[in-house]
């Protein structure tokens, strides 16, 4: 079965650009003729989620405030991968001692996905190491203000399922996580 063809962009502006974000805006023809026009895209580095486990069975999570939604949020440790990491495992280990102090490894890539491919340019990349261990003081930069908290594995799901954990790319990489330990 052929899926839907993709829109012709005919031009691309910038809107915003700087160090968080570039905001696109394309003038785009569908496949049937129909001028979209402006259609936004937001252009961001792509980013790692971190699934860090204890020998204890404990998911090493942040507890942070979120400017958007303007809630404090429970979520596993993430962070752009930087032009400077090697991969994705690199930043995922850069950033789990940045904001929890804990190192983990060996690293395994569990999923990559699309953020919001309607919108966004960016994948999330979930990463899972096991042997978390704390090893040494939070290294946050200057906007950062988070708190680290230990969930036992056996209370994910609940956490899931009662609005504890509420970011849709935190609930599914918490999903994806359990299925990868339990064996699903």
């Amino acid at each position: 079965m052929q899926g839907p063809k993709p829109w012709e962009t005919l031009s691309s502006r910038y809107v915003v650009e700087n160090r968080w974000l570039n905001l696109r805006a394309d003038e785009c023809l569908t496949a049937e003729g129909r001028n979209v026009s402006p259609y936004y895209v937001i252009e961001t580095p792509d980013f790692v989620h971190i699934a860090a486990v204890t020998p204890a069975a404990e998911l090493v999570m942040v507890r942070q405030y979120r400017q958007g939604s303007r809630l404090t949020h429970l979520e596993l440790p993430a962070g752009i991968i930087d032009p400077g990491d090697v991969d994705a495992a690199a930043a995922a280990s850069r950033e789990l001692k940045e904001e929890t102090g804990h190192e983990a490894g060996p690293w395994r890539t569990l999923a990559i996905w699309h953020s919001n491919p309607a919108r966004q340019t960016n994948r999330q990349h979930l990463l899972l190491a096991e042997g978390a261990r704390l090893t040494s003081e939070q290294q946050l930069d200057g906007v950062e203000s988070l708190t680290v908290e230990l969930l036992p594995l056996k209370n994910a799901r609940s956490a899931i399922l009662n609005g504890e954990i509420d970011s849709a790319m935190h609930v599914a990489a918490v999903f994806r996580v359990l299925a990868e330990l339990e064996g699903e």
